[in-house]
């Protein structure tokens, strides 16, 4: 396997400490704690409900046995993983790349995730999951959009940001949903602040001209408008548009679009017993067959087999009926 490159590494760091921190000794007893404040397939996908920026879960591994994880078509999440000692093998664009200690890798949502940990090599990591309907603007106005892979160095400031998020869902307290938010702003600013790649801000700031667009499409994802539409709140040209936004989202506006109107579709077919054919209607497909190949290209099942494997509606009653 090649390794990833690391880019400008801090000079100098500053003595690494053994984790977990003094003030988490479930951690330091354990080889894996983690703590969940949503489960990922009750997810709000709502985007007139989703939070501004949520904690799905948190955790801390030391590998202690040989560990693999294959999501071929990933989470409707984002992640977050901070590699603190050894190493980690991970298949990313179709190639094997091992990232050492000090190595940050962040996913998007329905990227696809396999990697794997070996005793041999000492992993200790951090992870977190998350999502809100502010996480492309925070990353993009952090520098943490465009690349998936940051060498941000050992750093006790960051392993304690993670710490404090994982005792944080641990609690449980009434406000946690704020509370962990507030500290993962903390943690991304860090990995700003620490990221070699902090500096490459000029592309991320023409890619706020995307907002726009992007607050269009999630809150009102029915809706036919078309590319050029888009483009002009953008006061973009639609190519450019087109172009921008395919670099920064890793996928076409269309794509996009469809992409956040399954994730709709998940949350009513798990939470309701609308039919696939008002599904569709509600999320502006005319057609459900066309909704339902469009469903099974991003999610790699059909709306019908999604309902029948474990996700079957909570509650009778039918959103729109």
């Amino acid at each position: 396997m090649q390794n990833a490159p690391d880019g400008r590494r801090p000079n100098p760091e500053p003595p690494a400490r053994d984790l977990p921190t003094a003030n988490a000794p479930q951690a330091e007893q354990e080889q894996t704690i983690s703590a969940h404040l949503h489960n990922e397939d009750t997810l709000l996908l709502d985007f007139e409900t989703v939070p501004f920026l949520s904690v799905v879960c948190a955790g801390y591994h030391r590998v202690e046995e040989n560990y693999k994880l294959e999501r071929p078509k990933g989470r409707m999440d984002y992640q977050i993983i901070y590699l603190w000692k050894g190493c980690g093998h991970f298949v990313i664009g179709g190639q094997e790349v091992t990232l050492e200690a000090g190595n940050v890798l962040i996913y998007h949502p329905w990227e696809s995730q396999v990697y794997d940990y070996y005793v041999a090599d000492g992993n200790e990591n951090f992870w977190v999951h998350f999502f809100g309907y502010a996480v492309p603007e925070i990353l993009i106005g952090l520098g943490l959009w465009e690349k998936r892979i940051f060498h941000v160095g050992r750093h006790n400031d960051l392993a304690d940001a993670f710490d404090r998020i994982i005792q944080t869902c641990i609690t449980q307290d009434e406000a946690v949903e704020y509370n962990a938010g507030g500290l993962l702003l903390q943690l991304l600013s860090l990995l700003s602040r620490h990221s070699a790649s902090r500096g490459d801000t000029t592309a991320s700031r023409d890619l706020q001209k995307l907002f726009p667009a992007i607050n269009a499409i999630n809150e009102s994802y029915q809706d036919d408008r078309s590319t050029p539409e888009y483009a002009a709140m953008c006061h973009l040209s639609p190519s450019r548009f087109t172009h921008i936004f395919t670099q920064s989202m890793g996928m076409s506006p269309t794509r996009y679009k469809h992409t956040v109107r399954i994730n709709h579709a998940t949350d009513l077919l798990t939470h309701t017993r609308m039919s696939i054919r008002e599904i569709a209607a509600a999320l502006g497909y005319d057609d459900p067959l066309y909704f339902s190949r469009r469903f099974k290209q991003i999610t790699g099942c059909s709306p019908q087999n999604y309902r029948e494997s474990g996700h079957r509606p909570a509650r009778p009653d039918a959103i729109g009926s």
